[in-house]
């Protein structure tokens, strides 16, 4: 048996990698394989720092990617972020509060599987401001839910009054300097649901709720909670929980956002 730093080789019937939790990975340079007992999956590093499940396939749609959070396995602890794993290196900016990282183990909340997610209360949030396509086109795909009694805004602009996704207890409601959904119905309660965001044109869980009118606004940038600047009301501030982001600089075809959808469906609904 032969050992090479932290790798034994048996060549009768293994390697052995090294183990360890999200919180125990060592700064990443390209190249680095370990098993993660937090995630209970194999892991490979890439050069901007991001860990990625090794075999997982990314997003079928990478023409104006800017930014991806995928799941909370990327929560960089050492720099208080959210770590890009788009390779932009477009990672989360102006971390308030206290952020956690929790686990979502397939039962009930409007999903079946088990992932990994951040989650803070109305003192923390995140901001993205790198990769934002400010005042122009975009398209923000997130997957949010509301946690604890306060319940306001999760994503609000960093200019205008833009909202995306929860709103005074309720959920699957948007307003772009003008209503686009309904301000009195909760289209989703407590559940996890999935939001496709554009300028003028949003959509919950593949289409289950579509809204094209009433508003049309792209602020400077887009927060949880405090961890914004100017906007209308960041005062509006809740308990909160996401597991996933992505941000495009212009807006998706119909055929390109669905394709969207159904991956992000498939790993996270």
């Amino acid at each position: 048996m032969a050992t090479l730093k932290n790798t034994v080789i048996n060549d009768t019937g293994y390697i052995q990698v090294a183990v360890g939790t999200t919180a125990q990975r060592p700064s990443a340079a390209a190249g680095l394989i370990r098993y993660n007992t937090t995630t209970g999956k194999y892991e490979v590093s890439h050069a901007n720092g991001a860990w990625t499940v090794v075999g997982e396939i990314g997003l079928p749609i990478t023409n104006g990617l800017t930014v991806v959070y995928d799941s909370a396995n990327n929560w960089d602890t050492t720099n208080n972020r959210w770590t890009d794993t788009s390779g932009n290196n477009n990672h989360t900016s102006n971390t308030t509060g206290t952020i956690n990282i929790g686990t979502h183990n397939g039962s009930g909340l409007g999903s079946t599987k088990t992932f990994n997610y951040i989650y803070g209360n109305t003192a923390s949030g995140v901001r993205i401001t790198n990769g934002w396509n400010n005042g122009g086109a975009y398209t923000f795909f997130h997957v949010s839910r509301y946690t604890g009694g306060t319940r306001e805004r999760i994503w609000q602009g960093n200019s205008g009054n833009w909202l995306s996704g929860h709103w005074y207890g309720g959920s699957g409601r948007f307003y772009h300097e003008g209503w686009m959904s309904s301000s009195s119905t909760n289209y989703h309660g407590d559940d996890w649901f999935l939001t496709m965001d554009q300028n003028a044109f949003v959509r919950t869980n593949k289409g289950a709720n579509t809204f094209s009118s009433g508003g049309n606004y792209s602020p400077n940038g887009v927060s949880i909670n405090n961890a914004g600047s100017g906007g209308c009301c960041h005062g509006e501030a809740s308990d909160w929980a996401c597991a996933f982001v992505a941000v495009y600089n212009r807006n998706l075809t119909s055929a390109e956002y669905t394709e969207v959808e159904n991956w992000i469906w498939n790993k996270y609904f």
